[in-house]
């Protein structure tokens, strides 16, 4: 190498000097050339890495076998681990609470596929490292490498708050079901919890209908005044539903009306029933 280089400063090799600083110009330009391509390479990563990082769902690349390639910030944040923590192991080890775990012979032998039943957006309750629970909302998908290696990316977002929030919506939504269908007064059904229910428990098969009024309720009310007569009301409701067959149904249809169906009784029964 040194003799090649005090050739090339030798006057009397011209044209040998030219052809090497010829080749080591090319040589350099290929060098500068890649090593332009890999800090663009490495500087679109860095930005890629720093927009992933920056969005507030998580977001976690997955080999076949489910191994954990590379993970958002958020998604550390979100289970409570440092990223070291989870590189190459597998969701399943850490993020079911204890009864929905899974075993190892689960775990090792899990693998992704394509059209698989876990891919598109489920919701599953997971826990953190320190042991809170939270509904985690997570969308999968697959993408294939120009090698034909497929990875699969999961999108989680937490969704605790929005799944207490349904699930108070739906309380809320049966306590207003059951007020409609219930007397105020004597807090069984009303008419219309029957009208509600009557073609259900008709398709079921035969049904006896009884219906009951109290003689003379207006004269009670007019002498002993309306206290006494809702406590009449009340009491009546009350022995009607304790002394009612089993899955006998009771209504107040309104005043001192009541009525009572008996599924699969015939009318021999009603009449004992009432």
């Amino acid at each position: 190498m040194v003799s090649m280089l005090a050739d090339l400063f030798d006057p009397f090799v011209p044209f040998a000097r030219t052809e090497v600083l010829g080749a080591l110009l090319f040589a350099a330009a290929l060098i500068g050339a890649g090593w332009l391509r890999e800090r663009r390479i490495r500087d679109e990563r860095n930005q890629l890495s720093a927009i992933a990082n920056s969005v507030i769902d998580g977001i976690v690349l997955e080999s076949e076998d489910g191994t954990i390639m590379w993970a958002n910030d958020t998604y550390c944040e979100m289970f409570g681990y440092a990223r070291e923590e989870i590189l190459g192991r597998k969701p399943m080890e850490f993020v079911f609470p204890p009864e929905t775990a899974w075993d190892a012979e689960a775990i090792a032998s899990f693998r992704f596929t394509v059209n698989h039943e876990q891919m598109g957006t489920h919701r599953n309750l997971n826990v953190r490292s320190n042991g809170e629970r939270f509904w985690n909302e997570m969308t999968i998908g697959a993408y294939t490498l120009a090698d034909g290696q497929k990875h699969y990316i999961l999108v989680c977002r937490d969704v605790t708050a929005v799944v207490d929030q349904e699930k108070a919506l739906e309380e809320t939504q049966a306590q207003l079901s059951a007020l409609v269908r219930t007397d105020a007064l004597t807090q069984i059904n009303n008419r219309f919890g029957l009208d509600q229910t009557i073609d259900q428990q008709l398709a079921a098969g035969p049904l006896a209908v009884a219906q009951l009024d109290i003689d003379n309720f207006k004269d009670i009310n007019d002498l002993y005044g309306h206290v006494a007569g809702d406590a009449i009301l009340k009491h009546i409701a009350r022995t009607l539903q304790a002394t009612a067959p089993p899955a006998a149904e009771v209504y107040r249809l309104g005043g001192d009306e009541f009525l009572m169906t008996i599924p699969h009784a015939d009318v021999t029964l009603a009449r004992a029933a009432m």
